[in-house]
């Protein structure tokens, strides 16, 4: 399961279960909206921030503000929060 939140109270929390392909190709789309933003992306392994460089088929491109890159697999997103 993939939790969606921004910090904007207004928006609501959406679950998406990502073992879906359909749930998978949604939650690529949230990323794609979210492409040149600050999140947080948390995987069972790690939470990292920074700016959404770029949304590809099967993972995300991450730029940590110390100039860090990280490459996330779409499959490993447990949550995405916009900052």
């Amino acid at each position: 399961m993939v939790l969606l939140k921004t910090k904007n109270l207004t928006n609501p929390v959406a679950s998406i279960n990502a073992s879906s392909p359909l749930s998978r190709l949604s939650l690529r789309f949230l990323l794609l909206s979210l492409r040149n933003k600050q999140v947080e992306i948390s995987t069972p392994f790690e939470t990292y921030t920074g700016n959404l460089t770029s949304v590809q088929s099967d993972y995300v491109v991450l730029t940590e503000s110390n100039g860090s890159i990280v490459f996330v697999r779409i499959a490993k997103i447990e949550t995405v929060i916009e900052l």
